[in-house]
């Protein structure tokens, strides 16, 4: 049985010996007996009794009424007050600091027992009532940012969406203004401008839908075998086949080749996400890289080093071979100094022995497999400023050196959404001028095909 503790402030010595002794036989504990306003607010700091039975009229500087005022503002103790006194410039002066009852002395057992009953369960029934408003609150500044935001998405997808509609409209009246002094080969260009504004609208529509259906919890995983060579040669078919975004001087476009560690790997994982990821990171990969690029998407598979099998307290030169020959990269098991989300992710040494600890902090397939795939997407494009990439995952950011290159800074938001969903990490290593590998590791179930 939980007892309700009670503090007993009186400073007349016999009198709060009878009250105590009442409390006890009523079925309380108490949590202490004081004689002064100074010793009861420092008591209740230090126990924090559930209620407090406080006489009005006390020796020293601190009266009951001002004790009753500092615990009630600072500790939100109940508050039951003792006085011999009920003249009106008392009860006034003590109604200010809300207290939960008044016994009048001399009192009755029983006076006392329903008093300290009734101001129980009121503090209790106000405390679910204030935490619940807190909850309400909360709930309603949640809910104002997140309308908030969502304002923001529609207006940047609104801003966004102009652009192709206004190649559109502008080719549209070009055509129907020209029709009879074109030819067959410029109204063909401006026809394809048309289904390629066209194209990219269909897909920041799709991009925006898929995005509200995974914040709103939505999208369902589906797991399946895929033979991932095969699955990535294919993409990558796909995404060389796609109409550049850019215009090619001499018609060269950047390439795509696959290196695969093992000619047979098949992993259950969702299709769709898994084309989301890499298509994106293919498709900015071959965006931003120069004429007659080389594009890398490398596929492997990785043995997992947890912290258990590190000898932490090992010699350090052994710790260091050990941690060389950690098949995953250590920047993506580390918490807090790798920043996977969206920063410049350093290799971690031995000398750094906390951070080496806190290896698998971010990720460890939830199969107990102790493998990973881990994907690159290696581009020798513009590079990412160390500037951009605190948010370089955040819906329609892009980077401040992109100049005319297009695009709608959402592909990274939803490769990272994609990601999270199959609880993998992403990270990032880019160097301006010279290209960028982004690496996206995730759980390895073993799969069959059919």
């Amino acid at each position: 049985m939980n007892l309700k503790r009670i503090l007993v402030v009186e400073d007349e010595i016999i009198v709060a010996e009878d009250i105590a002794f009442r409390l006890r036989r009523l079925g309380y504990t108490v949590s202490g007996i004081v004689f002064q306003g100074e010793d009861a607010i420092q008591h209740c700091q230090a126990n924090h009794p559930d209620l407090v039975l406080m006489d009005i009229v006390l020796k020293g500087t601190v009266d009951g009424i001002e004790a009753a005022q500092t615990i009630r503002d600072t500790l939100k103790i109940p508050i039951v007050f003792l006085t011999a006194y009920a003249d009106d410039k008392t009860l006034k002066k003590a109604v200010v600091t809300e207290p939960f009852g008044y016994i009048l002395k001399p009192f009755k057992e029983k006076d006392l027992h329903t008093t300290i009953e009734i101001a129980l369960h009121r503090h209790q029934v106000e405390s679910k009532i204030n935490q619940a408003l807190e909850n309400s609150e909360n709930l309603r500044k949640m809910s104002q940012n997140q309308e908030k935001i969502q304002n923001q998405y529609v207006s940047m997808a609104a801003h966004e969406l102009r652009r192709p509609l206004a190649t559109i409209l502008l080719s549209a009246d070009s055509l129907q203004f020209n029709r009879e002094r074109w030819n067959e080969e410029t109204k063909l260009k401006y026809l394809n401008w048309i289904q390629s504004a066209a194209e990219n609208m269909n897909q920041l529509i799709e991009d925006m839908l898929l995005i509200g259906r995974i914040e709103a919890g939505k999208f369902q995983l589906k797991p399946t075998a895929v033979d991932l060579n095969y699955f990535c040669r294919r993409l990558i078919e796909q995404v060389q086949e796609k109409p550049p975004d850019l215009i090619y001087e001499q018609g060269i476009k950047p390439q795509v080749t696959l290196i695969a560690e093992e000619p047979d790997m098949v992993a259950v994982l969702d299709r769709q996400l898994l084309q989301i990821i890499l298509s994106n990171l293919l498709s900015n990969a071959l965006k931003y890289s120069p004429e007659g690029g080389a594009v890398m998407l490398e596929l492997s598979l990785k043995d997992i080093v947890g912290p258990e099998q590190l000898a932490v307290g090992a010699h350090s030169g052994a710790l260091e071979e050990k941690l060389s020959s950690t098949s995953i990269p250590l920047q993506f098991f580390v918490s807090e100094k790798s920043d996977c989300g969206g920063g410049n992710t350093t290799d971690s040494s031995a000398s750094e022995l906390k951070d080496v600890q806190s290896i698998g902090g971010g990720f460890f397939p939830p199969t107990g497999s102790d493998r990973a795939l881990v994907f690159r997407v290696r581009d020798q494009g513009i590079g990412i400023p160390e500037e951009d990439r605190q948010k370089l995952f955040e819906m329609f950011y892009r980077c401040g050196n992109v100049g005319k290159i297009p695009g709608n800074g959402l592909g990274l938001a939803i490769v990272k959404q994609a990601v999270d969903l199959l609880s993998g990490s992403i990270g990032l290593e880019s160097h301006v001028g010279e290209g960028t590998t982004f690496t996206v590791v995730l759980p390895y179930i073993p799969g069959e095909m059919e």
